[in-house]
């Protein structure tokens, strides 16, 4: 598997380089009074970075919240397989006191 992902990633990082280097001329950004001047493939890499980080934080709140019912879910199957160790036990030992009473 880790082998695969190597591969992807690597073909990834080629054709990052070929499109760099076919969109290699310089544009200019206008944002809001702001202006920026820089190659394409790397305006295009820093928007893509930038929508990536507002998807991320927006997706934030929701992973958090599952992380956390999952803890509380995780602790709550604990208790409760805990809980039905020590039942069975107690029925086990119960047994046994039973048994111990037939031989007489």
């Amino acid at each position: 598997m880790i082998v695969f992902l190597l591969i992807v990633a690597l073909l990834i990082a080629i054709v990052a380089v070929v499109f760099a280097l076919q969109n290699a001329e310089v544009v200019s950004v206008l944002f809001f009074t702001a202006e920026f001047e820089g190659s394409l493939a790397l305006i295009l890499l820093v928007t893509f970075v930038a929508g990536v980080l507002v998807g991320v934080l927006l997706v934030l709140p929701s992973l958090v919240k599952v992380i956390i019912k999952s803890q509380r879910l995780s602790r709550e199957l604990a208790k409760a397989i805990e809980s039905k160790e020590v039942q069975s036990i107690s029925d086990s030992d119960s047994k046994e006191d039973e048994g111990e009473f037939d031989e007489f």
